[in-house]
C-alpha cells in the first residue's frame, strides 16, 4: 500500500500531527471492519490489504449507509466505495470519467448522495449500487460537501458557483446565491 494515498501513518517512528474528521471516520470504519473480521473469521492481513483497492483513491469522506455499511467517496479513483459490516469492500465506478466525487451523505430516502466536483452534478447511489446523476443548473459550479437536511432534502455548496444548493430525493435542484 505504499503507492496508495489512502494509507495510515501509524508505523513505528512516525507521528500524526493533525487528524481530520475524514481520517477519524476512516479509522472508525477500520475498527468496525476489524470487529467484523473477528466475528467472521477473516484473516486481518487480507482485510487490511483490501481497505483501499484503488491506488491513489483520494478517499474524501465517509457516511454510514442504511444498509449498515460505511460508504466513502474516492475522489481520485472516480468511484464510490462501500465497506460492508463484515469488511467486504466494493467499489462502484461513476458513469462519467473524472467526475471527482467530493463528499458523501446518507439521505432520508435510503440512498447515498455525493457531489461530483468536476462533473458538475449531484450523484445518488442506492445500497445495491445503482448510480443516478443530476446535472446542476449552472456550469462550472464545482459542488463540494453535502449533508441531509431535516426535511429529507440534501444540501450542498458550490465552490466556484458561490451558491448553496438543495436537491430533493426526486432530483429537483434549487440553487441560492451566497450573500456577498
Amino acid at each position: 500500500m505504499s503507492e496508495s494515498r489512502c494509507h495510515l501513518a501509524l508505523q513505528r517512528g512516525r507521528s500524526v500531527k493533525k487528524l481530520r474528521t475524514p481520517l477519524l471516520l476512516l479509522l472508525l470504519g477500520l475498527l468496525l471492519i476489524a470487529v467484523g473480521t473477528f466475528w467472521s473469521g477473516q484473516q486481518p492481513e487480507r482485510m487490511a490489504a483490501s481497505v483501499c483497492q484503488s491506488k491513489s483513491s483520494g478517499s474524501s469522506s465517509v457516511a454510514a449507509g442504511p444498509d449498515g455499511a460505511l460508504w466513502f467517496a474516492e475522489r481520485d479513483a472516480n468511484k464510490i466505495g462501500r465497506i460492508g459490516p463484515f469488511g467486504t469492500l466494493a467499489e462502484y465506478a461513476l458513469p462519467h470519467p473524472d467526475s471527482q466525487p467530493e463528499g458523501i451523505a446518507s439521505g432520508a430516502d435510503g440512498n447515498l448522495w455525493f457531489p461530483e466536483k468536476r462533473g458538475n452534478r449531484i450523484g445518488r447511489i442506492s445500497p445495491s449500487g445503482t448510480i443516478t446523476e443530476y446535472p446542476l443548473l449552472h456550469p462550472d459550479s464545482q459542488p463540494e460537501g453535502i449533508l441531509a437536511g431535516p426535511d429529507g432534502t440534501l444540501w450542498f455548496t458550490e465552490q466556484d458557483g458561490k451558491r448553496v444548493g438543495r436537491i430533493s430525493p426526486s432530483g429537483s435542484i434549487t440553487e441560492m446565491p451566497c450573500p456577498q
